[in-house]
Protein backbone atom coordinates (compact mmCIF):
# COMPACT_ATOMS: atom_id res chain seq x y z
CA UNK A 1 0.00 0.00 0.00
CA UNK A 2 1.91 3.43 -1.06
CA UNK A 3 1.52 6.32 1.46
CA UNK A 4 -1.17 8.14 -0.73
CA UNK A 5 -3.39 4.61 -0.49
CA UNK A 6 -2.94 4.56 2.98
CA UNK A 7 -3.58 8.57 3.68
CA UNK A 8 -6.82 7.97 1.31
CA UNK A 9 -7.97 5.29 3.60
CA UNK A 10 -7.02 6.61 7.09
CA UNK A 11 -9.09 9.71 5.78
CA UNK A 12 -12.15 7.41 5.21
CA UNK A 13 -12.39 5.99 8.80
CA UNK A 14 -15.56 7.89 10.19
CA UNK A 15 -17.94 7.27 12.59
CA UNK A 16 -20.50 6.02 9.85
CA UNK A 17 -17.88 3.96 8.21
CA UNK A 18 -17.40 1.98 11.60
CA UNK A 19 -20.88 1.49 12.32
CA UNK A 20 -21.44 0.09 8.77
CA UNK A 21 -18.47 -2.22 9.06
CA UNK A 22 -19.73 -3.80 12.12
CA UNK A 23 -22.96 -6.04 11.94
CA UNK A 24 -25.79 -5.46 14.03
CA UNK A 25 -25.36 -3.15 15.99
CA UNK A 26 -21.63 -3.28 16.71
CA UNK A 27 -21.22 -6.69 16.42
CA UNK A 28 -22.05 -9.77 17.72
CA UNK A 29 -19.76 -10.57 20.66
CA UNK A 30 -21.69 -8.86 24.04
CA UNK A 31 -20.26 -8.58 27.38
CA UNK A 32 -21.90 -7.09 30.22
CA UNK A 33 -24.81 -5.35 28.08
CA UNK A 34 -22.02 -4.38 25.46
CA UNK A 35 -21.13 -5.23 22.44
CA UNK A 36 -17.56 -5.82 21.82
CA UNK A 37 -15.47 -5.08 18.04
CA UNK A 38 -11.87 -6.00 18.21
CA UNK A 39 -10.15 -3.47 16.27
CA UNK A 40 -7.92 -5.51 14.11
CA UNK A 41 -11.40 -6.94 13.10
CA UNK A 42 -12.27 -3.20 11.71
CA UNK A 43 -8.71 -3.34 9.77
CA UNK A 44 -9.61 -6.26 8.50
CA UNK A 45 -12.69 -5.38 6.89
CA UNK A 46 -11.10 -1.90 5.70
CA UNK A 47 -8.65 -3.40 4.03
CA UNK A 48 -10.37 -6.23 2.44
CA UNK A 49 -8.69 -7.08 -0.80
CA UNK A 50 -5.75 -4.87 -0.34
CA UNK A 51 -1.91 -5.62 0.11
CA UNK A 52 -1.28 -4.40 3.68
CA UNK A 53 2.33 -5.33 2.89
CA UNK A 54 4.75 -7.55 5.37
CA UNK A 55 7.17 -6.26 8.14
CA UNK A 56 7.62 -2.47 9.20
CA UNK A 57 5.23 -1.20 6.20
CA UNK A 58 2.24 -3.64 7.56
CA UNK A 59 3.16 -2.20 11.07
CA UNK A 60 2.59 1.35 9.75
CA UNK A 61 -0.33 0.36 7.92
CA UNK A 62 -1.96 -1.16 10.92
CA UNK A 63 -0.83 1.92 12.96
CA UNK A 64 -2.08 4.75 10.91
CA UNK A 65 -5.53 2.77 10.79
CA UNK A 66 -5.62 1.79 14.43
CA UNK A 67 -5.17 5.83 15.10
CA UNK A 68 -7.73 6.63 12.45
CA UNK A 69 -10.06 4.21 14.20
CA UNK A 70 -9.76 5.63 17.79
CA UNK A 71 -10.17 9.34 16.45
CA UNK A 72 -13.33 7.97 15.00
CA UNK A 73 -14.61 6.36 18.04
CA UNK A 74 -13.98 9.43 19.98
CA UNK A 75 -16.06 11.02 17.52
CA UNK A 76 -18.88 8.50 18.64
CA UNK A 77 -20.93 9.24 21.84
CA UNK A 78 -22.50 5.19 22.06
CA UNK A 79 -19.16 3.59 21.77
CA UNK A 80 -15.82 3.27 24.11
CA UNK A 81 -12.39 2.38 22.49
CA UNK A 82 -10.35 0.46 25.17
CA UNK A 83 -6.67 0.58 24.06
CA UNK A 84 -5.67 -2.81 23.49
CA UNK A 85 -8.12 -4.30 21.87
Amino acid sequence: MTPAELDQLAASVTPERLRALVPTPWGTSRRRGRTLVQVMALIDALTAGMDRGEGMEYQRVIGRLREAIDAAVRQMPDATHLPGS
